[in-house]
């Protein structure tokens, strides 16, 4: 019996993915902030669509699909930042973020139909934010405690996690019409996706692992 290695790596999203969210629902009752119950819930809702859309869900759902998640994603994470940045000058970024996010959606749903249409305008409004909120949440921690506490600190590995998926993927959201068109590179930037997602859920779960127990 021969190991098909394309076929595992092509699964080892979805494997992390099902590891990080496994781990974080094994140690919600150790979340060190109560309002951190969105993350499981996150991790869960993407781990079942991943999951489903190999074996139920059909080409012509996926955009929807797709969509409504990405929508559900950074709100959940945009409240997540919200809530564990304590600078109120970088609150209010957020807010302002928040609502040009909200209006890209709306944007995307006159220009595009949100069933049969990948909407890329408000993920990659979406994905910028997650990079702005991470690093703000970094920016945050260094003015009011002149330090990093970085082992320990659930949010860190949350925000650390979602810059590097955001700051690899964003740039293959912008260049995949084209790539699509030539099929080689655009495989290899599939597989660049899906080793970004490996690390990302990998910095998830070394956060629920090695977070400070409530």
């Amino acid at each position: 019996m021969s190991f098909n290695w394309n076929d595992i790596f092509t699964n080892a999203a979805v494997l992390s993915e099902g590891i990080a969210v496994f781990t974080a629902i094994a140690l919600s009752r150790n979340l060190p902030d109560k309002r951190l119950f969105v993350f499981p819930i996150i991790l869960a809702i993407i781990f079942s669509v991943e999951l489903g859309s190999g074996l139920f869900i059909t080409n012509d759902w996926k955009p929807l699909t797709y969509n409504l998640l990405s929508i559900i994603t950074f709100s959940g994470y945009s409240y997540i930042f919200f809530n564990h940045i304590k600078d109120d000058k970088y609150k209010n970024i957020i807010k302002i973020c928040v609502l040009v996010y909200m209006i890209s959606i709306l944007i995307n749903c006159w220009c595009a139909n949100i069933i049969h249409e990948s909407h890329q305008i408000s993920y990659i409004v979406g994905g910028i934010n997650m990079i702005l909120f991470a690093v703000m949440y970094f920016l945050s921690i260094l003015k009011n405690s002149k330090s990093l506490t970085f082992k320990h600190d659930l949010m860190c590995w949350i925000s650390v996690g979602l810059l590097l998926f955001y700051v690899g993927y964003l740039p293959i959201k912008l260049s995949r019409f084209y790539f699509s068109i030539h099929l080689n590179p655009y495989l290899v930037l599939k597989k660049v996706q899906i080793l970004l997602i490996v690390i990302m859920n990998f910095c998830f779960t070394l956060g629920l692992v090695w977070m400070k127990k409530k």
